[in-house]
């Protein structure tokens, strides 16, 4: 079972690349990759990202998700 669940996730993160345009959400904006010392050790500064729909596609990107 895990192993469809890592195709779909898979399938899930193909398709939210393919559809949306990704541009940084600010101006300018360097990303920083230092580390917090926590027991997550999650980011100091997340990533953050605007997406748009790309409207060039010859089907829709609905159609390809379901």
């Amino acid at each position: 079972m895990a192993i469809w669940a890592l195709l779909h996730l898979e399938l899930l993160v193909a398709n939210l690349v393919f559809c949306f345009e990704w541009k940084p959400f600010v101006e300018n904006y360097d990303a920083d990759l230092s580390e917090n010392q926590e027991f997550t050790g999650g980011m100091k500064i997340p990533l953050l990202a605007g997406i748009s729909p790309i409207v060039k596609l010859l089907e829709p990107c609905s159609s390809k998700l379901t």
